[in-house]
């Protein structure tokens, strides 16, 4: 009897060790991932702010998370680092000093790159008058001429007899002067060739040596009044202009964007 059971057993081990012979066992196999390092995913932003003092801090907060970087400028020259910063879009806000603007604007950060913003030049808000011309900017202090018993509106710092103050520069200096025939208060003035308006850009050095305006064919620009202020004397609007020059022959194009007028009468 205990041969047969041992017998039986022995018989079912081997049935058993031949069945799992036959079996297919099937297995997942997992997939291989390859970890990217952090810092392939970063980048790095530089600029310097302008003029000195004028930008306190800036700040990145990024476009699709809200996460935020911020840096000082440096005192000594207004330069500025963001190191390490995780690629994608940005908006970049300057928190200026008093009586100066900085408009916020969009950044990318590009990973393992440096992206150099260049200078970013922050507006005196007591300029009578100001643009990026060409991309740079400029400003100039003035008072805007409107006559009593006329509609012309100058605004332009030329002396009556046409000159400018200190013409003699050993640098060139560049002046802007607009001029509406036929100002009627807040609106919005065309200045080109048929128009009667006008937007003038000069550089003097000891004599003219650079001139463009609005009355060349291939010139045109647009002033917007957006108010006069009969009590404070004050008047506030926009302006720009493609400006060709008044040189035969000559490629020397100004482009003037942004342009702010805020200037006493």
């Amino acid at each position: 009897m205990k041969k047969y059971i041992i017998c039986l057993l022995w018989a079912s081990l081997l049935v058993s060790a031949c069945s799992k012979k036959n079996e297919t066992v099937d297995r997942v196999i997992p997939p291989v991932v390859t970890a990217v390092p952090a810092e392939s995913l970063l980048g790095t932003l530089t600029g310097s702010a302008a003029p000195l003092g004028a930008i306190k801090n800036v700040l990145l907060v990024g476009a699709g998370n809200g996460k935020q970087y911020e840096v000082i400028p440096s005192a000594l020259n207004g330069s500025f680092v963001f190191r390490d910063i995780p690629a994608g879009d940005y908006m970049m806000y300057l928190s200026s000093a008093e009586n100066f603007v900085a408009p916020p604007f969009p950044v990318k950060i590009l990973a393992k790159t440096t992206t150099g913003l260049g200078v970013i030049t922050a507006r005196e808000k007591a300029y009578a008058l100001s643009c990026m011309v060409n991309g740079e900017f400029q400003g100039w202090m003035l008072k805007a001429y409107w006559g009593i018993n006329s509609n012309l509106l100058q605004l332009t710092n030329y002396t009556a007899g046409g000159s400018i103050p200190e013409a003699h520069y050993t640098t060139v200096k560049y002046q802007l002067s607009i001029s509406i025939s036929d100002f009627r208060g807040p609106g919005t003035y065309i200045c080109d060739k048929t128009s009667g308006n006008s937007i003038r850009y000069n550089g003097y050095k000891s004599i003219l040596v650079s001139s463009q305006d609005t009355q060349q064919e291939a010139s045109a620009g647009v002033v917007v009044i957006t108010s006069v202020d009969p009590v404070a004397r004050l008047i506030k609007g926009t302006f720009s202009a493609d400006l060709a020059s008044r040189s035969s022959g000559s490629n020397d194009t100004k482009v003037l964007t942004d342009g702010l007028i805020n200037v006493y009468y």
